[in-house]
């Protein structure tokens, strides 16, 4: 291709008084600032100031104008440059790099197909049923070598094997394996059964501390158990259905303080006694209990 069908014929020319303007703007700017600003002159400080600005801005008025006049050129030469050449180029690369995607793709396709396959028939051979290819990390490429990565694969498997062999030595083995199957590191699948256990345990206890402490509650209730008897003058009923059981209503009076009275309530209702209460420091107020509760306000 010829490179000279692209070329600057002449550079452009630019006529510039910078070195005289910039003297000329450094006296004016030293002049100003030599001035000392006061009450009675700086109004006159400020006129200074304008036409410095004003100066400036003249100044780069021009300049943009200059810049817009060179550039010009080049812009109408890029349109045409697109047009004639950008325009023919990046489309067909587009297409090109396309053609050229699709087939390295199924190159890789079959590459990966090619050592999944082995690494499922490996996989077999050993008598493992949960492992997938990608689980090796394995990075295939059109600069693979198929030979490197079945050794890969066949490691990788190898070390799984090994591995399924000491979670056999384990506690909980099944629960290890489980565990394994979704981390494949057995330190971490031992850890984690390990606290999942702990946890079990430490609910088990928190359950049997509280087992104890309600039988020991039960004891509190039967070792403070009253005798109870027939009192004279009590009405005694012999009910119909059962004509050998006999039911006793018996009035007693009780003097105790609140949380006396109250722990003597809560054992009427454990036992199942029906009783009625009349409560001299709440007058009219009188409550029937059939065991169903037993807790009265103070």
């Amino acid at each position: 291709m010829n490179k000279e069908l692209i070329e600057v014929k002449q550079l452009p020319i630019i006529e510039e008084r910078l070195k005289t303007i910039s003297a000329e703007a450094k006296a004016k700017v030293e002049a100003a600032l030599a001035l000392e600003c006061t009450e009675k002159n700086y109004k006159g400080i400020k006129k200074v100031r304008a036409d410095l600005n004003k100066d400036y801005k003249d100044l780069e008025d021009r300049r943009k104008a200059v810049k817009k006049a060179v550039m010009a050129p080049y812009y109408e030469f890029e349109d045409k440059y697109k047009q004639y050449v950008s325009d023919v180029y990046v489309p067909a690369e587009r297409e090109l790099k396309g053609k050229i995607d699709d087939v390295t793709f199924k190159l890789k396709d079959d590459l990966y197909r090619e050592i999944k396959a082995f690494f499922n028939e490996y996989c077999e051979l050993k008598g493992i049923d949960f492992l997938d290819f990608d689980q090796t990390g394995i990075s295939v490429g059109l600069s693979s070598n198929m030979n490197k990565m079945k050794e890969e694969s066949a490691q990788f498997i190898d070390k799984v094997e090994e591995e399924l062999a000491l979670i056999e030595t384990q506690e909980h083995k099944e629960e290890v394996l489980i565990e394994y199957r979704e981390c494949l590191n057995v330190p971490a699948a031992v850890l984690e059964v390990k606290r999942r256990h702990e946890a079990i345990e430490a609910e088990r206890k928190r359950a049997e501390e509280h087992r104890i402490a309600q039988e020991q509650m039960e004891a509190e209730y039967q070792a403070k158990k009253p005798i109870i008897g027939i009192a004279a003058g009590a009405e005694v009923i012999l009910t119909d259905d059962e004509p050998e059981e006999v039911i006793c209503h018996v009035t007693y009076s009780v003097i105790g303080t609140p949380y006396e009275i109250r722990e003597l309530e809560d054992f009427l209702t454990l036992r199942g006694y029906k009783y009625e209460k009349t409560d001299k420091n709440a007058p009219n107020k009188k409550e029937d209990h059939d065991g169903a509760t037993s807790v009265v306000g103070w």
